[in-house]
């Protein structure tokens, strides 16, 4: 499930895995455990539908489905997720992903899915005052999964770009232009959250050819405790500290 990035002050609204990249489909999600296979396939669909206009009538279903072939071991942590989910697409309001109850509830289920479904490839970074640690410098084509643990004090975000084809600007010159003009000259491909130390979060990409930059838009100060409390920053986002990352995609 994914909340839109923004090069603006991101609020900790991250949903299942934030940025599985729509139409994405592991075909091969757990091909020696059909436990696996069998969770990893709805949870896939569901964020394929919150990477768009989430449908109500296909999405209901998938959360059903998700619950329903949930493994043993994280079935509490997914009906938390789906419950909040489904209280989203009634309301709109994004509130029920802010809270402490998901925050732990994605802890547990994003880094299962990341050990436990198939991906053409996989990263383990760090994010910390002020930078990503993890990074490789190029990924193949394809299917990644980036698992984001937070090793600082502060909330921080993987927030994930390609240029946009034709674009020659370095990233610093990117992110320092106006919010409208930077976005005309890039992709969101996705991204996940971890709102304190300790917390973890999963970003699905579909990788092409390209160009890309990891980076956090958090406002320095921004905080989160583990009962929800929530302490917003009025520093300049993290990026400017230093926690931006370019990697590219060849073909």
């Amino acid at each position: 499930m994914r909340t839109t990035i923004k090069m603006t002050t991101l609020r900790p609204r991250r949903l299942i895995a934030l940025g599985a990249c729509a139409g994405l489909v592991l075909g091969a999600c757990g091909d020696d455990d059909d436990e696996a296979a069998a969770a990893c396939e709805p949870w896939t669909a569901i964020n394929a539908q919150f990477n768009g206009e989430p449908n109500p009538d296909t999405l209901v279903p998938l959360l059903d489905e998700f619950d329903e072939t949930a493994p043993e071991e994280i079935a509490d942590s997914v009906a938390v997720m789906t419950g909040a989910a489904r209280t989203v697409v009634e309301t709109g309001d994004f509130a029920a992903f802010e809270t402490p109850e998901f925050s732990a509830a994605q802890g547990e289920v994003d880094p299962w899915m990341f050990e436990n479904c198939d991906f053409d490839e996989t990263a383990e970074v760090t994010a910390s005052e002020y930078k990503f640690e993890g990074v490789p410098d190029e990924f193949d084509v394809g299917t990644a999964a980036i698992l984001l643990t937070n090793e600082g004090e502060e909330a921080h975000e993987m927030a994930i770009m390609r240029k946009a084809d034709g674009v020659t600007q370095a990233w610093d010159e990117i992110l320092a232009l106006p919010q409208e003009e930077a976005e005309a000259l890039v992709v969101q491909v996705g991204g996940t959250f971890a709102p304190r130390e300790g917390t973890k979060g999963v970003a699905v990409v579909d990788l092409v050819p390209g160009d890309y930059v990891v980076t956090c838009f958090v406002p320095t100060g921004t905080s989160m405790t583990a009962d929800g409390e929530v302490t917003e920053g009025t520093g300049v986002p993290h990026f400017m500290g230093g926690m931006i990352q370019e990697f590219t995609v060849s073909a």
